[in-house]
């Protein structure tokens, strides 16, 4: 009413309702009389009296206020609780954050450029967004999941475990095995009762996502163990990855023992991260032999078994750097043309060729690429490409101009009236892309005749 004006108080309704409830207060506390026939006077008052009678009615109710109201509450005082996000915060443009929760919080394309843009800008400091960021692990969009599972709620540390664990169930799939790999990496050891629940009760999917969760624990390596023979193909893959790094128990002799049976595809990848001297004792002497049978039978029937089993066993020697691993890679290489007229499966004697190709072209050590790029002038169209990444990799832009340019100045040769080199176009670019731009003007030279080194077989070169 004082805001209002004095002029606007006479014959007020909403006054007028206060006086009975107030005079019959006066029973308890007399001063409520007071106020009654304060207001009484405002409501009686006109525009030109109403200042005065406005002015001691606010008086006596700010004493009133003053002298008998109490302010606090009872009990000792106590620190809140918070949540340190363990970053400094931000606050975005509404230019900015209006797109980005749309993006985290609808559907439709275009919303992944968003996001990364977002994300390479620092924008998600903005505490605004932790509610929509962590409701965005359950996008139907998986990419747009696994994004902001990996890269962004990170940022926000354990301040969101507590959302995370409200909104998680163990027989969940998608977003709540998102859930339970980023509790874990938040809080390896607060989650462990949620991870251990999950591999006796969870989904499938949940159970390898229990399973890759404890890839570091040895105090769980017996039932890892036991997960290698499990029935679910994805779980018995994550299984051996994570008992890849062990060396104690029965893990070499299940490693071995799978290297023999079905199971050799998914079991190479955790056998290159082993490091026993006995398994690559064992993995020498079997890959070498499996290589002399490859050259010397003559059998189809036997091949169409030998080939696609020697190529996964391949992968096996993908990431070891040891003198005898390098050995075998460049052995493998120089029986390529004996291997390219292999034939019998998918996994043909060229399949061969250019997946030593490509393990060398991405291998540590120096002898291995060179060989490789050494040889480039003799190496098969599906190769070829590999040859490029490896000496891009091992020399500097002159000398990879000098060796591949002659391949962009030769003229294509026309087979069956095409021109290879226009209809690869592509796959050049997109092996280029993935080089170091830094040395790029080298290949810029080479890129209209390097996509012809895409095979019709292998037409992408990785």
């Amino acid at each position: 009413m004082a805001i209002a004006g004095s002029g606007l108080a006479s014959g007020d309704f909403r006054l007028k309702e206060l006086i009975a409830p107030l005079e019959k207060a006066d029973e308890k506390a007399p001063v409520f009389a007071n106020v009654a026939q304060a207001i009484q006077a405002v409501v009686d008052s006109d525009s030109k009296s109403g200042s005065a009678p406005l002015f001691e009615l606010s008086t006596l109710v700010t004493a009133i206020l003053y002298t008998q109201g109490k302010t606090g509450a009872e009990g000792r005082l106590k620190a809140i609780e918070t949540s340190d996000m363990g970053m400094p915060t931000s606050d975005s443009s509404a230019r900015v954050l209006k797109p980005l929760i749309e993006a985290l919080t609808t559907t439709g394309s275009g919303r992944m450029e968003i996001i990364q843009d977002a994300y390479n800008r620092g924008a998600f400091k903005d505490l605004r967004l932790v509610k929509p960021a962590v409701a965005a692990i359950d996008d139907v969009d998986g990419e747009i999941g696994d994004f902001v599972t990996a890269k962004v709620l990170p940022i926000y540390g354990k301040a969101i475990l507590p959302e995370l664990r409200a909104s998680y169930d163990v027989k969940g799939k998608s977003g709540h095995v998102r859930r339970l790999r980023l509790m874990h990496q938040l809080d390896a050891d607060g989650t462990q009762d949620l991870v251990e629940t999950a591999l006796e009760s969870g989904s499938k999917e949940m159970k390898v996502a229990a399973i890759s969760c404890l890839k570091d624990s040895k105090g769980h390596l017996s039932y890892m163990l036991e997960q290698t023979r499990a029935k679910a193909k994805d779980v018995r893959r994550a299984a051996f990855g994570a008992i890849a790094r062990f060396t104690a128990g029965g893990v070499i002799d299940t490693l071995i023992k799978a290297l023999f049976s079905g199971d050799v595809g998914m079991v190479a990848g955790a056998v290159s991260k082993n490091r026993s001297p006995a398994l690559l004792k064992y993995l020498l002497e079997e890959a070498q032999a499996q290589l002399d049978n490859l050259l010397t039978t003559k059998n189809k029937a036997k091949l169409k078994t030998a080939l696609p089993r020697f190529y996964e066993l391949l992968g096996a020697f993908s990431s070891r750097k040891d003198k005898k691993s390098e050995q075998f890679l460049i052995q493998c290489f120089q029986q390529r043309e004996v291997l390219g007229r292999l034939s019998g499966t998918s996994y043909d004697g060229e399949a061969i060729n250019y997946r030593v190709a490509s393990m060398m072209a991405q291998s540590d050590a120096k002898s291995v690429p060179k060989t490789l790029v050494d040889a480039h002038e003799s190496l098969p169209p599906s190769s070829l490409g590999w040859a490029l990444v490896a000496v891009v990799r091992t020399r500097k832009p002159k000398e990879v101009f000098n060796l591949f340019s002659p391949y962009y100045t030769a003229t294509a040769e026309k087979k069956r009236g095409r021109n290879p080199v226009k209809e690869q176009g592509k796959s050049s670019r997109r092996l280029c892309a993935n080089l170091d731009v830094k040395k790029s003007i080298a290949i810029s030279i080479t890129a209209a005749y390097i996509e012809t080194a895409s095979s019709p077989r292998n037409p992408a070169v990785m």
